[in-house]
């Protein structure tokens, strides 16, 4: 029978066991540029990760950079993309 996948479910650990995970994390954030505190989701599927997302507020770009292990934000920074 296939595997079908559904949000929030992770695929199989290697074991052949499958677990439900959440893989989508909100984090906090404080913008470089304006202060203001914003939210960001983040994709804990992709191991390493960055790029670049306008701030909500006043719309300058940030550099988006983290790293995840098991599901769980390993590393985390924002910084002026300009």
């Amino acid at each position: 029978m296939p595997l079908t996948l559904q949000p929030g479910v992770a695929n199989s650990d290697g074991a052949g066991r499958i677990g439900r995970m959440n893989l989508l994390q909100g984090q906090d954030a404080s913008c470089p540029h304006c202060g203001e505190t914003i939210n960001l989701t983040l994709d804990l599927s992709v191991s390493e990760q960055s790029y670049i997302e306008d701030c909500p507020v006043c719309c300058k770009p940030m550099m988006v950079s983290y790293t995840a292990v098991d599901g769980e934000v390993a590393e985390f920074s924002v910084e002026s993309a300009e």
